[in-house]
């Protein structure tokens, strides 16, 4: 029987308002439509409830009979908060909606879309009544049909230092693998225990007597389950050894990790990990390789060719892989900043320094496109009469100017309803991101778009810790903004805040950082961390994950603007020199290495706070 899961990605489907006039949507309903809410209710950690922690993505198609009428994806936020989408236009009557939950999700645009293979499915009756509002809840089930053990048939040498692990795999009725289970999903047994031992959880196994018996896996989540042959000898005969990949290509300064197995006479891979092999390479200066396969390049003139190669040293057994290495490619793109009076830039390696845009009076330029080609920039009116504040993108030459937002003059107050700064521009140019304060400080992000879509806002109020602070960044989608925010009891500990315009959900994560702009991946950030020491002269650029992890400290100094490049392998930061009284800009590595002083300080000694590495 196939289970069911009851806390399963439940969805509560709320359907709003049925019945009255649809809008512009993603349905084909006629004069009697209605509005319908969805919001997928992702479940807490659980070790029983393995796939809704892999899904990330829900899509949600909205049939009348076999005809789609209807489909939107809900994506997971950050830290599992419940996500809701919206559908328009849907027809009144019976209606059915099909769910499936998938493992990956993307976005082109605002619109997201899924991939991989789904691993849990639902159905649901609707029905739309006008004027009426109804609640439905669709419980999924795993789209888990089998197991699969690995190696099998599987063999162990006798005695604790011999152990090796297993690895169950979990299939669906069209043999596509849905998911690799984790310890925590596996319950393991051998039918022989006086053979072997295996753990419960993980399921590494143990020879005790030479002997034949079987290892079972079931997942605790659907009840599937799957067996394997395990034979138990004195000592395992290699006959050969594989490596895989078995030819790599890699930039200087990049990186691949080699896999080896050894099989014995009967080509059952005998679940040897990485440490039981010698591993080697023919050329050390070019590329290195550790006990566990990871090979790392090295700094080369031209392509090279690199042997690796994997000994099995009790029977001498050996296998190579070829590791094809190329120069690194130049950085490309350029680099901007700012001085008192013009926009000025140049190239990764400190050449052709050029002014691009000149300015004075009342217009101020905010930032440059990610591009390199749009620059967003405000517009004073001082007039007593007719004060007010605008919005503009425009090529960075000045030319196809367009107006985006205006702020009007509150003459009750004597100042500017609201007051932008702190800008950033999406990869595509379509949208900008700012901080906007009213006369008290209190500050709301919003975001504009030259499409002419109403403008979005999240106030301070609806962040936990009630601050967003400067600077602004939009994730390579335009979908996510981050800030600066806070967290903690006392509201003290300074934090990443990310605000998915689309779900309107907005998450802190990490712990005392002080900037923050996001890596091309639209995963991880690059952020400054604070020292407790002295955080203006001494703080370090790192790499953050989306669960404000941070990694090693990539440079460590007094740092203002900063940016990395299209490819996610460079940085390029202004940095306060170790007297305290210079600004320098350099580039380097992500990794730390290859630091380079591009240029010294600037004619007017200002910190490079706005730095822009244009990604074309």
């Amino acid at each position: 029987m196939r289970r069911l899961l009851p806390f399963l990605l439940i969805a509560v489907l709320i359907l709003i308002g049925c019945g009255g006039a649809g809008g512009a949507s993603r349905g084909v309903g006629g004069p009697s439509a209605g509005t319908a809410e969805f919001t997928v209710v992702w479940p807490p950690p659980s070790d029983a409830k393995l796939i809704p922690m892999a899904s990330t993505a829900v899509k949600l198609d909205v049939m009348q009979g076999a005809n789609r009428v209807a489909t939107a994806v809900a994506v997971k936020a950050p830290g599992g908060a419940p996500t809701t989408v919206k559908l328009e236009s849907l027809p009144v009557g019976n209606l059915t909606v099909n769910a499936e939950a998938y493992p990956q999700a993307s976005f082109d645009g605002d619109l997201p879309t899924v991939s991989g293979v789904p691993q849990a499915k639902g159905t649901a009756p609707m029905t739309t009544e006008a004027g009426k509002t109804a609640k439905i809840t669709l419980t999924m089930a795993s789209t888990v049909v089998r197991l699969a053990i690995s190696p099998s048939p599987a063999q162990v040498q006798i005695g604790v230092d011999k152990r090796i692990t297993l690895v169950a795999t979990a299939y669906d009725a069209e043999d596509r693998v849905v998911l690799r289970l984790p310890e925590a999903q596996n319950q393991w047994s051998i039918a022989d225990p006086a053979i072997a031992g295996v753990n419960s959880r993980i399921g590494t196994l143990e020879g005790f007597r030479e002997g034949t018996t079987t290892v079972t896996v079931q997942d605790s989540e659907n009840g599937k389950s799957a067996t394997a042959t395990l034979r138990v000898v004195k000592e395992a005969t290699v006959d050969r050894v594989a490596v895989t990949p078995t030819t790599s290509n890699l930039e200087s300064g990049g990186s691949a990790t080699l896999t080896a197995k050894a099989f014995d006479t009967g080509n059952t891979d005998l679940g040897f990990g990485p440490e039981r092999f010698t591993w080697t390479t023919s050329l050390p200066g070019v590329a290195s390789v550790d006990a566990t396969g990871k090979v790392t390049a090295g700094e080369v003139t031209e392509e090279t060719s690199v042997t690796i190669t994997a000994t099995e040293p009790t029977s001498g057994k050996a296998a190579t892989a070829t590791v094809v290495v190329r120069p690194a490619r130049e950085a490309t793109g350029r680099i901007f900043y700012f001085s008192r009076t013009s926009i000025k830039s140049l190239k990764p390696d400190g050449t052709d320094h050029r002014v691009d845009e000149e300015y004075e009076g009342t217009k101020l330029p905010e930032t440059i496109s990610p591009d390199g080609t749009k620059l967003a920039y405000t517009v004073y009116d001082g007039n007593a009469d007719t004060r007010w504040i605008e919005v503009w993108i425009s090529n960075l030459d000045g030319s196809q100017p367009q107006r985006l937002h205006r702020f009007e003059w509150n003459p009750s107050t004597e100042s500017f309803g609201l007051t932008p700064h702190s800008f950033a521009i999406s990869r595509d140019n379509r949208r900008v991101a700012f901080i906007a304060s009213d006369p008290v400080r209190r500050e709301r992000l919003m975001v504009v778009s030259a499409d002419g879509e109403p403008p979005r806002e999240k106030f301070a109020t609806d962040v936990s810790g009630g601050a967003i602070q400067a600077p602004v960044d939009l994730s390579p989608d335009g979908r996510r903004v981050s800030f600066r925010g806070f967290k903690g009891a006392q509201a003290t500990i300074v934090s990443v805040g990310v605000w998915d315009t689309g779900s309107n959900q907005t998450q802190l994560i990490g712990e005392d950082v002080l900037n923050a702009r996001f890596h091309p991946d639209g995963q991880r950030f690059l952020v400054t961390k604070r020292s407790p020491v002295d955080p203006l002269t001494d703080s370090y650029v790192a790499i953050m994950d989306a669960n404000g992890t941070i990694g090693p400290e990539i440079v460590r100094g007094g740092f203002y603007g900063f940016d990395v490049d299209g490819d996610g392998k460079r940085i390029v930061y202004s940095r306060l020199d170790p007297g305290g009284f210079q600004f320098h800009m350099y580039v380097a590595k992500l990794d730390g290495s290859g630091e380079t002083k591009i240029k010294s300080p600037p004619e007017d000694n200002l910190p490079e706070t706005i730095l822009v590495w244009s990604k074309p």
